[in-house]
């Protein structure tokens, strides 16, 4: 058995839990399976977690955090730009973020099956990555987000906006999945965010 810190191996967990989800897929994943993966006794995950669901739902808050933390941090890298400025430039965070988590990607919006147990993250009112894009896209004028979205929870905000606010995330999130697929080449530096900026900007 591998000796840890016992403050240590919930972080253990979630990082390992996530390489074993992209690895094998929900259907496959058990907590004894990690345990085995970790190098620690099979009892010692439910230390931690109730059970594969509960430790799912908390790698997905985490990256959620991270993916926010990204977007904001991308926002504020140009305190001194437009909000169609600021837009871009959370688009771009949001590309980059996911390029450089491919994982991450997988785990938030392209399986179906963990999606299903992590989209209780947005659940939460406020302070999640969807609320930071909303609001970045009604301060560059694309759409008004009606008051009352703030205070619904999951697939209740979509029913609250128009479709049109959409339209940015959609080609952000595409080109995002079009690059970490490798479905198009992907360049680099100065040439990828020549790219990116070409594809986000709307006149």
């Amino acid at each position: 058995m591998k000796e840890y810190h016992h403050g240590n191996l919930r972080q253990m967990l979630l990082e390992e839990g996530l390489k074993l989800l992209s690895e094998d897929g929900i259907e496959n994943f058990s907590l004894r399976k990690l345990a085995r993966r970790c190098e620690v006794s099979h009892n010692s995950p439910y230390r931690h977690f109730a059970d594969k669901e509960e430790l799912i739902l908390a790698i997905g808050q985490e990256i959620e955090e991270k993916f926010n933390a990204a977007l904001q941090e991308g926002m504020a890298s140009c305190p001194e730009g437009t909000a169609n400025d600021r837009l871009l430039a959370m688009g771009r965070a949001y590309i980059l973020f996911f390029m450089g988590n491919p994982d991450y990607l997988e785990l938030l919006f392209l399986s179906p099956g963990i999606h299903d147990v992590v989209k209780e993250q947005h659940s939460v009112k406020g302070g999640t990555s969807l609320m930071t894009y909303l609001g970045a896209v009604s301060a560059a004028g694309m759409g008004e987000i009606p008051p009352e979205a703030e205070n619904c929870c999951g697939a209740e905000i979509f029913k609250q906006i128009d479709g049109k606010v959409l339209q940015p995330w959609c080609l952000i999130h595409g080109l995002t999945v079009l690059l970490v697929k490798k479905a198009i080449p992907c360049p680099e530096g100065e040439d990828l965010d020549r790219l990116i900026t070409q594809v986000l900007t709307v006149d």
